[in-house]
């Protein structure tokens, strides 16, 4: 089991603070390796959170939210942290290089298509938008732990809903006339 501790610091004393540097305890729970993963994407990372520390048994991310930071800390045996440590290795790399483009590119797309009266307010731009890029690079480090490079299927990707993205991942694995397909090619099929 992993033990998950969700740290938050606002406008808390600092004399009610549990930690020295992480802030006021909220909540400590034992969690499964895959229910701890599904914390750190779509709690933490999915929010714009970013990892601030990482070693073989633990792993620490920070996400801030409004005028609140919230610290998260993934702890466990080397075994139970190596899905949370590749996903965060992916992650990191989705923040990198021609593949930050391809995700900041696709943000800006997907803004574009929102009404005028939702893109042009700030509560939007400094939430929504982050999220909205959070989510993107989260695709981006999906693909990457797959082996998916090239640029076309990619884009592909980061066009799908994470959950679509999740499912066509599988039956690509799954069933072996999609074997030697690209992204793209299985995409057009599932979907037309």
């Amino acid at each position: 089991m992993i033990t998950v501790s969700h740290y938050r610091r606002n406008n808390i004393p600092k004399s009610e603070w549990d930690h020295p540097v992480y802030g006021a305890l909220l909540v400590e729970r034992e969690q499964s390796t895959y229910s701890a993963l599904d914390t750190m994407i779509y709690s933490e990372l999915g929010f714009g959170g970013e990892i601030i520390e990482v070693s073989e048994t633990r792993m620490v991310t920070e996400t801030e939210i409004f005028s609140c930071i919230d610290t998260v800390v993934f702890e466990g045996s080397a075994e139970e942290m190596l899905p949370l440590l590749q996903t965060g290795y992916f992650y990191e790399q989705a923040g990198q290089g021609s593949v930050k483009d391809e995700v900041l590119n696709m943000t800006v797309e997907n803004w574009e298509k929102l009404p005028d009266n939702v893109k042009g307010k700030p509560i939007f731009v400094t939430t929504l938008g982050v999220w909205a890029l959070a989510r993107n690079r989260l695709k981006a480090a999906v693909l990457l732990a797959l082996g998916i490079t090239d640029e076309e299927d990619l884009k592909t990707g980061l066009e799908l809903p994470i959950q679509d993205l999740a499912t066509t991942m599988e039956i690509m694995q799954t069933y072996p006339e999609m074997t030697g397909k690209t992204l793209k090619q299985v995409v057009a099929e599932l979907y037309s």
